[in-house]
């Protein structure tokens, strides 16, 4: 069979663990890796091959005379181009090493040997997964594990990609922070890894340090934001330094596509620093343009520390914390007292749910009408979580079923002078006159914590009341904690 169908083979036999035409090496040790096309498994991989190298001090004469190991050193050797080739959306083109001279000019042409027995094309790409085990199995220096091989042929393929202008998600900082890849890539990831990203005014200044770095190597706006990886850069340092904002701030934080802002200003044209917008508090601002005035401005005048610090100053409206505590009287409408109740019973059935380290469903509270009962609505059946908790959202604003309020439920996070914190949020609509509007986010930690998981105080993040009101909301969204008797809310409560 050819490598074509070779590698259809192995992999196939690998993953619905049928036997291997010629017999495999180890297949017990290659099903524990669990080939599963996650970042986790090239670290199952590249341990693996740590463990034969150690046991075994191998030789690559070893491995391509003897069949059984052949099919085992091929099986991971294809998986890895395969991960590729999935995380790339191409194909990958399997060729022998005589094919593989037939196709490249001859001062391209690798020379014969165990890590170049079988090859891929992809795309313009040209790869030799063997590589991989003839480095770490085989030679002194061990420079090219697995998980290395990858990141360099996605940031090869990466660099030629174009963006769509859509793609950044702002979740994907977490990734980044957490070490992990970034669809797409991003440019110039191993300087921003050294930057000491921890939420920190100086740490905006540290990141004004690499822009003008960047500045000065005069890039070319056009190629730069059509570029994906290097796209994804700036929008990468634009949430950073919208989140960072955030929280040195202590305000809410949303973020909006170029249509959902043009809600805020109508006239708003339409170009790269308007494809994410994001709110804080109450006001719209552009932390995209900020990131391209000190790339491409004129005088490079742009700053991230200094945008942080003109918001801090300025009167955006803060998060307001809830406390339990007696008022004189209530003014509030009475028609507002019910659905903030359910607002405060859906915070406590959002804690119940993560207390022991459980997922938070998008969950909708929805009235029954002429009836003093609730169901509830879930959404995970709609997909993941941002599917799920856009679904949510939709059936929030429309009301579709004319009900008289809805609340709903769902995980996030909550921006504070200490941090970014997970925070359970209930947003509650009250639709009938007067109409009512409501964002709270109840932080916690969560129970893999040091602490074991603990609520702190909720946060009124967004209210169509006055701010003078905050108290007897409070008072009406604690009675609804009090009222689910599903958690004891006093039990896990730190301040």
């Amino acid at each position: 069979m050819n490598m074509r169908e070779k590698a259809k083979h192995l992999l196939d036999a690998n993953a619905n663990n049928t036997p291997v035409e010629g017999g495999l090496f180890s297949p017990n040790a290659l099903q524990q890796v669990r080939l599963d096309y996650t970042e986790a498994s090239l670290e199952r991989i590249d341990a693996l091959l740590d463990q034969l190298r150690e046991k075994m001090k191998p030789a690559a004469a070893d491995f391509l005379g003897d069949i059984p190991k052949q099919n085992f050193a091929l099986t991971l050797a294809f998986y890895i181009g395969e991960y590729i080739a999935r995380n790339a959306n191409k194909p990958v083109d399997w060729v022998s090493y005589d094919d593989a001279r037939g196709r490249l000019p001859p001062t391209h042409t690798p020379p014969k040997g165990f890590h170049s027995h079988v090859a891929g094309f992809l795309g313009p790409l040209f790869l030799m997964p063997l590589v991989v085990l003839d480095d770490q199995l085989f030679n002194g220096s061990r420079e090219v594990n697995a998980r290395k091989f990858v990141d360099d042929a996605l940031s090869t393929l990466e660099g030629q990609a174009l963006t769509q202008g859509d793609e950044w998600r702002p979740e994907y900082l977490d990734l980044f922070l957490a070490n992990r890849r970034v669809p797409g890539g991003v440019q110039y990831s191993e300087a921003l890894g050294k930057l000491k990203l921890d939420g920190s005014l100086d740490s905006l200044e540290r990141v004004d340090g690499l822009l003008m770095a960047v500045r000065n190597t005069n890039p070319d706006y056009g190629p730069f934001i059509s570029r994906l990886n290097t796209a994804n850069f700036v929008w990468l340092l634009a949430t950073y330094l919208a989140r960072t904002t955030a929280q040195l701030t202590s305000c809410s934080l949303k973020w909006l596509d170029f249509n959902a802002a043009r809600a805020f200003d109508p006239g708003m044209k339409q170009k790269f620093e308007t494809t994410y917008c994001c709110v804080l508090g109450d006001r719209l601002y552009f932390p995209i343009l900020e990131i391209n005035e000190i790339l491409f401005g004129s005088q490079g005048n742009g700053s991230c520390r200094r945008f942080a610090e003109r918001v801090v100053a300025s009167d955006v409206p803060r998060l307001i914390t809830l406390r339990r505590g007696p008022v004189a009287s209530r003014t509030s409408p009475q028609e507002w007292q019910l659905p903030i109740r359910q607002a405060g019973f859906m915070a406590a059935h959002g804690a119940f749910m993560v207390a022991e380290g459980g997922l938070l469903s998008p969950v909708l509270l929805q009235p029954q009408p002429g009836t003093e009962k609730h169901v509830l609505v879930d959404f995970m059946m709609y997909g993941d979580g941002n599917a799920a908790n856009e679904r949510g959202q939709s059936v929030l604003e429309e009301n579709p079923d004319n009900l008289p309020y809805q609340v709903f439920l769902y995980e996030g996070w909550a921006n504070l002078p200490e941090g970014r914190l997970d925070a359970i949020v209930v947003d509650l609509r009250a639709y009938k006159k007067p109409k009512f509007t409501m964002t709270v986010v109840v932080p916690f930690s969560p129970a893999k914590s040091e602490k074991g998981f603990k609520v702190h105080s909720p946060r009124l993040s967004d209210c169509s009341a006055a701010g003078s009101l905050a108290p007897e909301i409070a008072i009406a969204f604690f009675e609804g904690i009090d009222s689910n008797n599903a958690l004891k809310w006093n039990d896990h409560f730190e301040r």
